[in-house]
């Protein structure tokens, strides 16, 4: 389980994207603009760089939905789509 994060977390960065600012169990791949892309959900900061808690939901974080271009394949860190979920 641990090589597998950090797996994913090498795949998530080489894409351009902050492992500790994505909601576990968000990624997904998709196409956007024809393109492969990663979807995924994006904590929200307040002025200070923190996570903003969720105002609809006690003691959740709020998160906000984003795309990202893939540049680099799950493949090439030796995962699968499956393996996306934390």
């Amino acid at each position: 389980m641990e090589r597998r994060w950090e797996a994913l977390c090498s795949w998530a960065v080489a894409n351009g994207l902050d492992p500790r600012q994505i909601a576990r169990d968000s990624l997904v791949i998709c196409r956007h603009g024809g393109r492969p892309a990663i979807e995924y959900r994006a904590f929200v900061l307040d002025e200070l760089g923190r996570n903003r808690l969720d105002p609809r939901h006690d003691y959740r974080c709020l998160t906000t939905t984003r795309t990202a271009r893939m540049t680099r394949a799950l493949t090439e860190y030796g995962l699968t789509p499956d393996q996306l979920g934390t």
